[in-house]
């Protein structure tokens, strides 16, 4: 128990705050700190109080101390604060694995962007609408958290852990993404962001990962190249040239906005409620396409800032219609599912199992229930 123990170390005042925020006696805090089992319920206390998610407080798994390798070796090289995102990071990605418990093998659509010209990122975003979408190259892309899980069996973990914005990390080649959770449509873009990182990783054979700090317009001017197309390849996925020159046609026509004057903030706030991103984002890619003149984005942006406090509510002041519901799904339905099977075959607990997983027993048996019908 490992983990729940590094929670708890500390001196007697700590776990004296600790036992009467949770109610568990001071005695019992020091067995679980040298190692006794925990309760659920002690679980759910603890991470309650300590403002941890249960999974970061389940045993460790043999897999933790290679996934910690890697991601504290490119947290220093982003001279980003490891410790704890290090721990957690580690901890998702090596319960993922034993759950799993896969050979190693390479996502069969790996294959699929390898022909294509190096430093692309519109023709990694087109191909990747027309192989996953249907050949959609004009519509936005919301639902592409639930695409990555069901169609390319991807492991995206949602976690609340300050000093990052996303991962993602190939391992027996198994890929992952990790998403901070803030702002969904920050969120949507920080995902597309993470997707263009493991395109453009040509060896999912080859543990890989990479942490980003922040994936917001200061990342368009990183030295990094593996920055700039990630940064391309998500404004390119999620605004199509295609959708992004409907939109700006009907949004005028509604507004009734002359053709021939410059884009301003009204615009790229529809812009960006339609395709589900930030103000800032969407300004972007308008000036990528030279739809706005150099550094016109960050000078609108900037202007709401001084203005109105925010892009946001300057769009609240219009009564512009809110913005579309981004749904991020709380596990992978496959690791769900592979969980349910090991305790089926009595590989692994469910106890243990419900902690790495952040699920209730109960729910746990509810999934094994409805996989036996």
């Amino acid at each position: 128990m490992l983990a729940l123990q590094n929670a708890l170390r500390g001196d007697e005042q700590r776990l004296d705050g600790l036992s009467s925020k949770t109610g568990i006696p001071v005695g019992r805090l020091h067995e679980l700190a040298n190692g006794a089992d925990p309760t659920m319920r002690e679980v759910r206390s603890l991470a309650g109080v300590l403002k941890l998610a249960i999974p970061d407080l389940a045993p460790l798994s043999k897999e933790t101390e290679r996934a910690e390798i890697l991601f504290r070796e490119m947290a220093h090289r982003k001279h980003i604060p490891a410790a704890a995102l290090v721990e957690t990071l580690s901890q998702r990605m090596a319960y993922s694995l034993e759950l799993l418990h896969q050979a190693k093998s390479v996502p069969w659509w790996a294959k699929e962007f390898r022909s294509l010209p190096q430093g692309n990122p519109e023709a990694f975003a087109m191909h990747f609408r027309s192989f996953f979408c249907n050949g959609d190259s004009v519509s936005p892309l919301l639902s592409l958290p639930g695409l990555l899980l069901e169609r390319l069996q991807l492991m995206l973990h949602v976690v609340n852990t300050p000093h990052f914005e996303g991962a993602s990390a190939y391992v027996d080649g198994i890929p992952f993404i990790f998403v901070s959770a803030r702002f969904p449509p920050r969120m949507l873009f920080t995902c597309a962001h993470e997707l263009g990182h493991l395109l453009a990783h040509h060896d999912p054979e080859a543990d890989f990962a990479t942490i980003d700090s922040s994936t917001d317009l200061q990342e368009h001017h990183s030295h990094s190249v593996s920055e700039r197309f990630a940064h391309a390849f998500a404004s390119a996925l999620l605004i199509p040239p295609a959708g992004l020159g409907i939109v700006l046609k009907k949004i005028r026509q509604l507004a009734n906005i002359p053709e021939q004057s410059p884009l301003g903030d009204v615009e790229m706030l529809y812009v960006s409620r339609v395709f589900g991103v930030s103000f800032e984002v969407a300004a972007r890619r308008c000036e990528d396409l030279d739809l706005l003149p150099r550094g016109g984005a960050v000078s609108l942006n900037n202007t709401l800032k001084e203005m109105y406090g925010s892009a946001e509510k300057r769009a609240e002041m219009l009564h512009l219609p809110p913005r579309p519901v981004i749904s991020f799904p709380p596990l992978p339905l496959t690791l769900v599912n592979s969980a349910v099977e090991r305790i089926r075959k009595g590989e692994v607990s469910i106890g243990r199992a419900s902690m790495m997983l952040g699920l209730s027993i109960k729910d746990l048996l509810t999934a094994n229930s409805t996989q036996l019908q």
